[in-house]
């Protein structure tokens, strides 16, 4: 893979390759420097950042700048850019378990960072930490690895609300527009035998007196 690596680099750098591995001993060192840093990734991955790095670099580019072309051209679909989940981790550091994240890797690379320092202190602090270790969980990726996803906060248990009560039909009994009247019967979402249910209700069995409309029998 490096041979091949090296290969289209020659082709493509020509003589800036030539001049930045000037002699055998120099390019069998770097060859050993980039199979160690490229040995857990597909070659697929490897083959797209080459592609993308002669556009991007006019000089045959360092084991770092390749990483981190790598890390943004062959990033598995559904990963977000590293600004976008920065933004993401930005917005969410107040309340992150409550949050339904894009990606395990933002919320890994925000808890890395430290969502304290997400909410409070400046950007130029904050945004070096938190890309290199959205790149780092990038690259891992790239390898193949999976991330543990946050764990999510179970939903509460809805409230006990007492039995059903056909509005529509109390409504048809009554003559009365159901449209008109509804939002009095709000109520009967509170918990049963709660207080503020019951203050409610008070308050629209007190409405429906003054509409001259019944008041008697609806649930408590």
């Amino acid at each position: 893979m490096v041979n091949m690596l090296f290969a289209r680099f020659h082709h493509i750098y020509t003589h800036k390759f030539e001049s930045a591995y000037a002699d055998d001993d120099t390019l069998t060192h770097a060859k050993r420097e980039w199979a160690m840093a490229l040995q857990a990734f597909p070659l697929e991955a490897i083959e797209k950042t080459i592609d993308a790095v002669r556009l991007r670099h006019a000089w045959p580019p360092t084991i770092a700048e390749f990483l981190n072309t790598l890390s943004d051209v062959a990033r598995p679909e559904g990963l977000p850019d590293a600004r976008d989940a920065y933004q993401e981790a930005c917005m969410h550091a107040g309340r992150p378990l409550q949050h339904h994240w894009r990606h395990a890797a933002v919320y890994q690379a925000a808890s890395r960072t430290g969502f304290f320092r997400l909410r409070s202190e400046p950007e130029h602090h904050v945004w070096p930490d938190f890309q290199r270790y959205y790149q780092e969980l990038a690259l891992s990726l790239c390898q193949g690895h999976e991330l543990a996803e946050p764990e999510q906060p179970a939903l509460p248990t809805p409230p006990d609300t007492g039995p059903p009560f056909d509005l529509a039909a109390w409504c048809r009994q009554h003559g009365v527009d159901q449209g008109q009247i509804a939002h009095l019967f709000h109520y009967l979402e509170l918990p049963a035998g709660s207080t503020v249910r019951h203050n409610f209700r008070a308050r629209t069995l007190q409405a429906l007196e003054k509409q001259n409309l019944p008041n008697k029998d609806l649930p408590t």
